[in-house]
């Protein structure tokens, strides 16, 4: 018989945030519904979203039980009250994270990654290859080097990185979690609020002896970004800072004295400076100061004294 896999959709606005003229939303549920694994069952967890989103998934798609967040919480907390839900209610085998903004386009996707995921019972956590819509790599598994996380392969060709292979971590867009593996790692770090907690669960897991698995035989596409760049200025400040507390919390909690020093100052550069151009090529021509640099430091410094003060309080009491 099929393991039961509990997949949770995690969402924010995704009802009216738009690829193409459609709906991201719309466009994820819609191919998930070609999933031909069969043994599964479907939430969505909603972060507060402003406009309809929750409304939209009931009304269309009453076969998805739909959780709603009555404060926007982040991707951590928001995910981990529908793995408690899902644990209590469904008794899974396996928990599958999906953002609202990924498109099935293999119908066997499922199969594939439970089947990879069964032929070890080491495997904590497995992701796969993730593209753009144009066919080149977003993410093709992540290396991770006391620094920060570097996807592998991004911008190459999707032909590329098709392994099944043991990875340094997998990015969260696409996360398949043993349950049993969870229930000695631990949910993801709530401390986290827009990544990298994926990374962080990634290693706990390596640390409690299990493998972490990249699927190179499952390739979806990944509208990345589409809630940012589509979001008002006001929430957009609120990410970078949020996202900042996040990246330099890990640096305090997953990166050893002394190249967490160093990953602190990337950090900071980075929040003056960017080298990724429209096109999503990233590199040294493509070097400019970001606007609001006054802002911006002041932002540092708030998120790294609150990171500072989350690290604090998770050596009290360790997760």
């Amino acid at each position: 018989m099929q393991p039961k896999v509990s997949i949770i959709v995690s969402n924010w606005n995704g009802a009216t945030i738009t690829y193409n003229g459609s709906p991201i939303l719309k466009r994820c549920l819609d191919s998930l519904r070609r999933t031909a694994y069969k043994n599964h069952n479907m939430l969505l967890t909603d972060d507060a979203s402003t406009d309809n989103s929750v409304e939209f998934v009931r009304k269309n798609y009453p076969r998805i039980r739909v959780l709603a967040n009555k404060t926007n919480v982040g991707y951590a907390r928001n995910n981990n009250r529908a793995i408690n839900y899902a644990l209590r209610h469904y008794a899974p085998e396996y928990i599958l994270l999906l953002n609202n903004d990924i498109i099935i386009t293999d119908t066997g996707w499922l199969s594939k990654m439970v089947k990879a995921a069964e032929s070890d019972p080491k495997v904590a956590v497995e992701g796969c290859k993730l593209l753009y819509p144009d066919g080149r790599i977003q993410h093709g598994g992540i290396i991770f080097k006391n620094s920060l996380p570097i996807t592998r392969g991004r911008l190459d060709p999707g032909k590329k990185y098709g392994r099944i292979e043991s990875a340094d971590a997998v990015i969260g867009a696409v996360f398949l979690m043993r349950v049993s593996a969870m229930e000695k790692i631990g949910l993801l770090d709530n401390n986290f609020y827009r990544g990298p907690d994926d990374v962080d669960f990634s290693i706990r897991a390596r640390k409690h002896g299990y493998r972490v698995l990249y699927n190179g035989k499952v390739s979806l596409i990944h509208l990345e970004g589409s809630t940012f760049y589509q979001s008002s200025q006001e929430v957009r400040d609120r990410s970078f800072y949020k996202r900042l507390v996040g990246r330099t919390y890990f640096a305090f909690k997953d990166i050893p004295f002394p190249y967490n020093i160093k990953v602190l100052l990337t950090l900071l550069l980075g929040s003056v400076f960017t080298m990724e151009a429209g096109d999503r090529s990233r590199g040294l021509p493509n070097l400019r100061l970001r606007d609001r640099i006054i802002w911006r430091l002041r932002m540092y410094s708030k998120a790294t004294s609150e990171a500072h003060k989350l690290y604090k309080e998770y050596k009290r009491s360790p997760s």
